[in-house]
């Protein structure tokens, strides 16, 4: 039986339409994949497939197809059978039961689940019993196609591998052919970060921390693509397509804007806030005006923070947070004419060392200035990083700090 055997009527009508038909061998059968014969619309990417039957009896028995209108609904499936017109209408025989086969066209892959005809074919897959597909030929009697092992989920790996379909509720891929796909996408690790962080920027609970710094997807990231996937009805799957990772990739990245809105005892001073946290720290804090030669995920700050009521001149110093700079690098800091030389130590950037404390310059500067510029080595590549935080309001700031956390001593630090 070759390619001209197939639906002649639906040959004819797509001939009709203007469409381009193309004769596909089906690749090499696997075991979980029926035998087939598909024929393809390469203009809008349709494809017809005919199921072909284990047996026959009878010189025209029912036939079985499967089709996809194409790519501008991949989530589309009809199922149905093909009589000669002088037939009757082909009826399925399973288990000894005998039901007019309805089959249905153009289903959403949801709706087509629920059909009768489908879960006919499930049910009698399940049971391990063949199906027959059966009409009348009335002079020429009974004509019978016999399908052994026919299965939804081998049906739906055909359009899926050969016809583009494509559905959120339905996908007979294994998860380690989903994830070879993923991996021949070649994503460098700088798209696969970008990645990550759209994701966490659309759906997790708090935006303001990056998701651990991983070579890889975690368990969350998985959890994020499956729902975005869903959302844009790519099918079900927690791995990556080409699809998918274009438009993650497309979305541009803004850092998160960290938002002080709530926090306990907030004050503004200009550019500046200062609050007091539920540990009871005075906390001095400043987001970067502009920054260049580095993609943060939330906009870098610069921070103090205070231990309320203790006696000394001990405080936390962030002059840049998070730190970009690679570690143990020297970093300069000007305000106005003034330079000094910082340094960067894992998750802080600090003032020099001074005898058996940090120098104070860099920051009583600060009090008299209109902005301080800190440039340094980028962690990431050795590029120099370049941030500008405004001075404006620090003063008084940092004063407010001192007072609402009764650190006096710390005035001492300035002279």
């Amino acid at each position: 039986m070759g390619f001209e055997c197939l639906s002649d009527r639906l040959r004819r009508a797509l001939l009709a339409a203007g469409a381009f038909i193309v004769a596909i061998p089906a690749p090499a059968s696997a075991q979980d994949i029926p035998p087939h014969r598909i024929e393809q619309d390469t203009r809008s990417g349709g494809c017809l497939v005919e199921l072909l039957p284990d047996s026959i009896t009878g010189a025209s028995p029912p036939r079985l197809f499967v089709s996809t209108p194409g790519r501008k609904a991949s989530d589309a499936l009809s199922l149905f059978a093909e009589v000669p017109v002088s037939h009757t209408a082909a009826d399925a025989v399973t288990e000894n039961q005998r039901n007019r086969f309805a089959g249905f066209r153009n289903l959403k892959a949801s709706a087509a689940l629920k059909h009768e005809s489908w879960k006919l074919i499930e049910k009698t897959f399940q049971a391990g019993e063949p199906m027959f597909l059966t009409s009348d030929g009335d002079a020429t009697g009974f004509h019978s196609a016999r399908f052994d092992g026919l299965d939804t989920k081998g049906i739906i790996a055909i359009v899926e591998r050969q016809c583009g379909f494509s559905s959120s509720v339905i996908s007979a891929k294994s998860e380690s052919q989903l994830m070879a796909e993923e991996r021949a996408l070649g994503l460098t690790s700088e798209q696969i970060r970008h990645i990550r962080w759209v994701l966490a920027r659309r759906y997790a609970a708090t935006r303001e921390t990056a998701p651990p710094n991983t070579s890889g997807f975690d368990s969350t990231d998985r959890s994020r693509i499956a729902k975005r996937r869903s959302e844009l009805g790519l099918g079900a799957s927690r791995y990556l397509d080409a699809t998918l990772s274009r438009a993650l990739l497309s979305e541009n990245f803004g850092a998160v804007v960290p938002n002080l809105t709530g926090k306990s005892s907030l004050r503004r001073f200009r550019d500046w806030v200062v609050f007091r946290s539920a540990t009871n720290v005075c906390e001095v804090t400043t987001i970067a005006k502009r920054w260049s030669g580095y993609n943060f995920y939330a906009s870098p700050q610069m921070t103090f923070r205070l231990d309320a009521f203790v006696s000394g001149n001990a405080m936390r110093i962030y002059l840049v947070t998070p730190n970009p700079f690679r570690n143990n690098a020297a970093v300069t800091a000007q305000v106005g004419r003034r330079n000094f030389t910082l340094y960067s130590r894992e998750s802080q950037v600090i003032p020099r060392a001074v005898g058996g404390g940090l120098s104070n310059e860099p920051l009583k500067a600060l009090r008299s200035g209109n902005y301080m510029e800190i440039n340094g080595p980028s962690a990431k590549d050795g590029k120099n990083v370049s941030l500008r935080f405004s001075a404006l309001g620090f003063s008084a700031a940092f004063d407010h700090a001192i007072r609402q956390c009764g650190r006096a001593q710390l005035n001492d630090w300035f002279r």
